[in-house]
């Protein structure tokens, strides 16, 4: 097996984590939803938190490393599915930054002070949606 190969197989696998990853998760919640299980939603809701900057964010930087890598040793920038790649990442990195990373911050917030209220869960379900 050659180094392009290697390279390749663990692009495959960490972007075969992360989305699987947050795919099931997403199904999780929407189990828990549909079931109107407030505590499934929490724990989903919470078990979202947890692996966000624990598996997530490094599933997403070697999934991007591993195909930059890729791009620069062997098949180049110019291919328009790699640009949609590069743009559909830069995409999702945004959004979890500007968008779930502080609304995820404000409902642990509350849930730390006032306990698991009503806002605390329309925080979490806008999360989740």
């Amino acid at each position: 097996m050659d180094l392009y190969s290697i390279v390749k197989f663990l692009h495959v696998v960490s972007a075969t984590l992360w989305v699987g990853g947050g795919f099931a998760l997403f199904l999780l919640g929407l189990l828990a939803e549909r079931a109107g299980n407030v505590e499934g939603k929490l724990q989903a809701m919470h078990a979202t938190g947890q692996l966000g900057n624990r598996y997530f964010a490094p599933m997403s930087m070697l999934t991007l490393l591993f195909g930059l890598i890729m791009c620069g040793f062997w098949v180049g920038f110019s291919d328009l599915w790699i640009l949609i790649g590069l743009a559909g990442y830069a995409t999702t990195f945004a959004i979890g930054m500007l968008v779930f990373k502080p609304s995820a911050d404000r409902m642990a917030a509350m849930i730390a002070k006032d306990g698991v209220t009503p806002a605390a869960l329309s925080v979490g379900q806008r999360i989740m949606s």
